[in-house]
């Protein structure tokens, strides 16, 4: 049974509103995040960017929907990058939806020659995959709630640090980890990092964690040698409907393939 959480998107995050959260402070400036217990959050709108720099080519994604934690489902508007070598494809945003381990892709006009006009594809994600989305979104539900769960998953042998508090309440602190742990800190599953782990290099990586006045996650970012990464939350707990839509047609294997060795 598909685990149930509440990202990763369920990344998964846990707090009761209103709960608060103790930081041991050191005369050095370094915080000792405290854990506390309460629900995983139920839903979330995200806010994601991405860029990989590789071979002198900075490549940015970016990508902004909702969360539902309780049916692992989710929604993308997904911005591909503006210099990817396909026309078709370069600076297009795609609607993509997850439900019930199936990923639906709104077909772009210029390919939809190729699926018989067909609005939308339909890709069943094999079981790794979807198993490895499933764990990475239950453990995104409790980092939601709680950000000092997330802080506490990223600083075992690091030091944590504060930031400025913002004037609306947020709250941020810096979490100094070395690279080549962020991804295993994350239980992020290998077949879906395998290629990424050595953009994070071998040094440490300051790695920034916002929280809001509740506890809430509202943001996470770093910038690794040859990976950025910038997440915001927001509307967590918000009553969320996703649903599969009308009209998909599945996408044949071999043009499976034959993407996948364009991009």
């Amino acid at each position: 049974m598909r685990l149930r959480w509440v990202l990763g998107a369920g990344l998964g995050f846990a707090l009761v509103a209103g709960t608060p959260v103790a930081l041991a402070s050191s005369a050095s400036g370094s915080v000792r995040p405290s854990m506390t217990t309460a629900a995983p959050c139920t839903s979330a709108s995200y806010d994601l960017t991405v860029g990989v720099a590789t071979s002198g080519t900075t490549w940015t994604v970016s990508a902004m929907g909702q969360v539902d934690f309780v049916h692992d489902d989710l929604t993308a508007n997904v911005t591909l990058p503006s210099n990817l070598p396909v026309p078709a494809l370069a600076g297009a945003t795609l609607q993509v939806e997850l439900v019930d381990g199936t990923a639906y892709v709104a077909v772009p006009p210029a390919l939809a020659g190729f699926v018989g006009g067909a609005p939308w594809v339909s890709i069943a994600l094999p079981s790794g995959i979807s198993r490895g989305i499933d764990g990475l979104l239950a453990r995104g539900a409790t980092w939601c709630a709680n950000s000092q769960s997330l802080v506490r998953t990223l600083a075992r042998g690091s030091s944590v640090y504060s930031l400025n508090t913002a004037s609306t309440g947020t709250r941020g602190q810096e979490v100094r980890v070395p690279g080549r742990n962020i991804l295993p800190a994350l239980h992020v599953p290998k077949a879906l990092t395998t290629k990424a782990q050595g953009s994070f290099g071998t040094g440490q990586v300051p790695v920034d964690v916002w929280s809001s006045g509740q506890g809430h996650l509202q943001g996470i970012n770093f910038t690794a040698p040859s990976i950025s990464v910038n997440l915001q939350l927001s509307e967590t707990n918000q009553p969320v409907t996703i649903t599969a839509p009308t009209g998909a047609v599945p996408l044949a294997p071999g043009l499976v393939g034959l993407l996948g060795g364009l991009l």
